[in-house]
């Protein structure tokens, strides 16, 4: 596979890119047929698949599991890096799980946050998400805060100083990118008007537009008319 596959090597960013090359590769493979062989590849390992054992009912577990304490910067330390957890798990003990290309984190057997793993020394990932809470209740820290600074678009934070309640209106406009998207909400700045003051609700008109009205028909209903007359004859059967 590495020779037929990956000969040049491929240039990737990231480990799942690689794997996703060789997942396409091995499934083209599939229908290639040997010479000398009657079937394909694919078929042959579908024949091997009658002398192979079940899977295990449960997946073995390969991460690395180890306890960690929530710093003041709502971050958890783990192989020389620190990773962000929700800020409302601050100075609480939780559970971090290291595989080998993500980071998982698990308060109360939740999963609570989810990162790449990096190899690398004394870095720190953010994810906007975790710290929303806080710039809610502080919006003016909203441009000083390291998380945003690091994790949020900077096109985001100057569109948001636009806004008529500034800091309060970024930390929404932050908000609904991490529900919608941020080239989502930077498609709707570049198509607004000229001249048009960009707000919240605007925003939110655009991401959540009103349902269409049901279409009125165009032609008449043919109905059929019913000789209610016949009712009065009944009950005045039975009254009798």
């Amino acid at each position: 596979s590495r020779r037929n596959i990956l000969v040049p090597v491929p240039r990737v960013e990231t480990i799942e890119k690689l794997n996703n090359t060789l997942l396409a590769g091995c499934l083209e493979y599939r229908h290639h047929q040997i010479q000398g062989r009657s079937q394909t590849v694919g078929q042959q390992s579908e024949t091997d698949c009658f002398a192979l054992h079940r899977l295990p009912a449960y997946v073995f577990d390969t991460s690395k599991s180890v306890p960690a304490r929530v710093y003041d910067d709502s971050t958890v330390q783990f192989d020389r890096n620190r990773y962000s957890v929700p800020v409302e798990l601050v100075g609480r003990q939780i559970s971090v799980k290291a595989y080998g290309n993500h980071i998982a984190c698990y308060h109360n057997a939740e999963k609570v946050a989810h990162h790449t793993r990096s190899y690398g020394r004394s870095d720190t990932f953010f994810q906007l998400e975790h710290y929303l809470p806080l710039l809610e209740q502080k919006p003016r820290s909203v441009y000083h805060s390291k998380p945003v600074r690091k994790s949020a678009a900077v096109e985001l934070l100057d569109w948001g100083k636009t806004f008529p309640h500034d800091a309060k209106d970024t930390v929404k406009l932050l908000k609904l990118s991490v529900e919608f998207g941020v080239n989502r909400l930077l498609a709707i700045r570049d198509q607004l008007p000229a001249g048009i003051k960009p707000s919240i609700e605007l925003i939110r008109s655009e991401l959540n537009p009103p349902i269409e009205p049901i279409p009125h028909l165009t032609g008449d209903i043919s109905v059929n008319t019913i000789d209610l007359a016949a009712y009065d004859r009944k009950y005045k059967v039975v009254g009798q």
